[in-house]
C-alpha cells in the first residue's frame, strides 16, 4: 500500500476536524501502541513458524538445489564439447591414416 503526501496530509486533516486538537495526540499515541502490539504479535508468529518448521535450512536446500541445477547445466555442455572434439581428434586421425596410405602407395607405385 503506497500513501503519498497528498493522501497524509488529506487524512490528518480529516482526524483534526473529526477528533478535534483536544483528543487527537491520544488517539494516535493509542493507535501507535495497537500498531506496535500487532507488529510485535506477528513477528513472534513469524519467529515461532520458523522454528516449528525450521525454513531456514528448507531455504538453504532449495537454494543449494538452485545453484547444483546451475551448475549441472555447464557440466553437460563441457560433457558434450569434450565428445564432439574427441569424434573431432578421431575424424582427424582417420583423415591423417588415410592420407598417409596414400603417400605410401603413390612412393610404392613410383618404384
Amino acid at each position: 500500500m503506497d500513501i503519498g503526501l497528498q493522501e497524509l496530509f488529506l487524512i490528518s486533516v480529516m482526524a483534526l476536524i473529526i477528533l478535534g486538537p483536544e483528543r487527537l495526540p491520544s488517539t494516535i499515541k493509542q493507535i501507535m501502541i495497537w500498531t506496535s502490539k500487532i507488529k510485535n504479535n506477528f513477528n513472534s508468529i513469524k519467529k515461532e513458524f520458523e522454528n516449528e518448521f525450521d525454513l531456514d535450512s528448507i531455504q538453504q536446500q532449495i537454494h543449494n538445489e538452485k545453484i547444483l541445477k546451475e551448475l549441472g547445466e555447464p557440466i553437460e555442455k563441457l560433457e558434450e564439447n569434450a565428445k564432439k572434439l574427441q569424434q573431432s581428434l578421431l575424424d582427424l586421425d582417420a583423415s591423417s591414416n588415410n592420407s598417409m596410405a596414400d603417400i605410401t602407395d603413390t612412393t610404392e607405385s613410383e618404384k
